[in-house]
């Protein structure tokens, strides 16, 4: 027998699938059926009735036979003397699976067609390449932004701008205006004093006019008080008189 003959294999090489399935036929056979198979193996009925009282008698039965070195092709022989032929099959079948050649692997797809470049012009002549894109126009890119120059910081010197300048229709009236339209400043034309001065009612080119008679102040109050003169609940500035020099 060759060394790749499946009878020569020991009964210990029997995969364990194989060897599961055979012992569990085997188990389920008439004890009259198993008993002939157990004493071919064993030859001793002592050894015999031991074997049939265990609950894995076949596993048992092919432990001893194998640990004698026994070979596949003595089982299948055995079997068919015995004229058990379910559980020959079972060795048989595991024989002709192990004889036969494994199967090739499938075979890969062949991969996609990709024409070379003398073939794509080839089969097309007049390709030709796209053109590329066209440059920028002259005027994308405005002038670098330049901020504004910051204005001076105020100093006791230096007077703020004041609210009134946003204004564009402005009128300047004299001391002298002033003291005609006021009447000198009379008391019977005082409509109201605040925390800054006293308010007068006058006339100045022709309109009425409310007018407002500064204390000394400080410029931060006087601040406040200019702006506090756009606000909606109050009159409108219709003018202002400059400040005196020195």
């Amino acid at each position: 027998m060759s060394e790749g003959d499946p009878r020569a294999y020991f009964l210990f090489q029997l995969p364990s699938s194989v060897h599961c399935e055979f012992c569990r036929v085997m188990d389920g056979l008439l004890d009259l059926d198993w008993t002939r198979f157990a004493s071919e193996v064993l030859r001793d009925q002592t050894a015999v009735r031991l074997a049939n009282r265990r609950e894995q008698r076949t596993d048992w039965v092919m432990s001893n036979w194998g640990n004698r070195n026994g070979r596949v092709g003595e089982l299948v022989d055995l079997l068919e003397s015995l004229q058990l032929f379910r559980p020959r099959d079972i060795i048989l079948s595991w024989m002709r699976n192990l004889s036969r050649p494994p199967p090739l692997p499938p075979a890969l797809p062949p991969p996609p067609y990709e024409p070379s470049a003398a073939q794509s012009t080839a089969e097309c002549p007049e390709r030709k390449p796209l053109p590329g894109p066209a440059p920028p126009p002259v005027n994308l890119f405005s002038e670098p932004h330049q901020p504004p120059p910051r204005p001076p910081a105020a100093t006791d010197d230096v007077m703020p701008p004041s609210p009134c300048s946003a204004i564009t229709t402005i009128n300047c009236w004299t001391y002298e205006e002033v003291h005609a339209g006021t009447r000198g400043f009379s008391p019977s034309l005082q409509v109201g004093e605040g925390g800054f001065g006293v308010v007068y009612r006058a006339t100045l080119s022709n309109m009425d006019c409310a007018v407002k008679r500064l204390r000394q102040v400080s410029q931060s109050q006087r601040s406040a008080e200019s702006c506090a003169s756009r606000h909606n609940s109050l009159v409108r500035v219709q003018g202002l008189r400059p400040p005196e020099a020195g």
